[in-house]
């Protein structure tokens, strides 16, 4: 079963990365990916989505600060507004991993209503790591 959702969670971000650089008009996260940097992508449920999104938003100048953290991109999963997909780009892997192990996140998700095991992953460009 997690090799299945796992699957399917790779094929999911796989269309949202197409379907999000396919999109007209300037994306300014895409853009800095296109440089390099490396994605976290975190999906969980929440009690509620503008609690979780006030809480996302007020962790970004520490995100920036302490990590690295150059943007996001958030998505509901099948269309239910309390199942969220971020997408969040750091300057590198390293930090994207560090901020994935940290206690700001653990804080963060405790404190914006989280009610379900996150899956989290760290992606990269395969067009970036190949340019370097």
């Amino acid at each position: 079963m997690t090799i299945l959702r796992s699957t399917i969670a790779l094929v999911l971000l796989s269309i949202i990365a197409l379907a999000a650089l396919a999109h007209a008009g300037p994306r300014p996260a895409h853009a800095e990916a296109q440089s390099g940097g490396a994605w976290l992508v975190i999906s969980h449920k929440v009690y509620d989505y503008a609690l979780w999104k006030r809480e996302h938003d007020r962790s970004a100048e520490l995100k920036r600060a302490s990590f690295g953290w150059k943007g996001d991109e958030q998505y509901w999963v099948g269309g239910d507004r309390n199942h969220v997909m971020v997408m969040e780009l750091f300057a590198t892997r390293e930090r994207a991993e560090a901020f994935a192990k940290s206690r700001e996140l653990t804080y963060e998700m405790a404190g914006s209503g989280v009610t379900s095991q996150p899956e989290m992953r760290v992606v990269e460009a395969a067009s970036a790591v190949a340019k370097r």
